[in-house]
């Protein structure tokens, strides 16, 4: 079929139409790595320590409202119904009450009121602080495992060369099997640290997930990509 025949013309426009679909096709959301100033922003917002606090900051702050209720209260009206063994006459009485303050009890109720916004408003503070302290802890926790985990998978595959390598020295009588054994103990060996490393990060993004209140975090980058915020140079160098 030529080029220029109607069906190449048709294919090309399928294709066409096929790569414009796939251009404004929505594509899942992925959320980049955090820095750490993001990380400690979340933690100092969303920590479950934090919104508990800022839980009780709330309180305190409704008791407010009452503390400084006017010292003349709601009136209010009592009635009593009574009947008499000896009349079959209903005696009805009515008493009417106008509640006022008269030993300042107003002002303490404030101050006590006061009191409490300012221990809450200090519980809040604490509480982010040690949100914050937690998120970096966390934060350089998920870093580092990170990259002993890659550490581990390249050390694990450079092991595993070495077995190939030793495995064909041997089949021409250059290496002698305990070299053999040594090289697939060390394969081993990378490959349970490479196991608790992975097992490691797990936990640590967790623990990060859960200061953060973001419930998935990316993969971190290689430490080859990784810029500290504020540093001139990338950890690997």
């Amino acid at each position: 079929m030529e080029s220029g025949s109607p069906g190449a013309a048709g294919a090309r426009r399928i294709a066409a139409a096929l790569f414009a679909l796939l251009v404004v096709a929505p594509q899942p959301a992925s959320a980049a790595w955090p820095t750490l100033e993001t990380v400690i922003a979340k933690a100092r917002e969303r920590s479950f320590s934090a919104i508990d606090a800022r839980g009780e900051l709330g309180v305190a702050r409704g008791t407010e409202v009452g503390a400084r209720a006017a010292i003349l209260q709601n009136p209010y009206v009592e009635v009593q119904a009574d009947t008499s063994r000896i009349t079959d006459v209903i005696q009805v009485t009515a008493f009417a009450f106008l509640p006022l303050e008269l030993n300042g009890q107003r002002g303490a109720r404030i101050e006590e009121s006061e009191r409490l916004q300012d221990w809450r408003r200090l519980g809040l503070v604490d509480a982010q602080a040690r949100a914050m302290g937690e998120a970096i802890y966390a934060y350089g926790e998920v870093l580092t495992t990170a990259a002993r985990a890659e550490d581990a998978r390249l050390a694990e595959e450079d092991a595993r060369r070495e077995v190939e390598f030793i495995t064909a020295r041997r089949q021409v009588g250059d290496a002698t099997i305990f070299d053999q054994s040594l090289a697939e103990a060390e394969v081993a060996r990378w490959a349970q640290t490479r196991s608790d490393m992975t097992i490691a990060l797990a936990r640590a993004r967790g623990r990060l997930s859960e200061i953060t209140g973001e419930p998935v975090l990316e993969t971190p980058p290689t430490p080859g990509v990784l810029q500290v915020p504020g540093a001139r140079e990338t950890l690997s160098e």
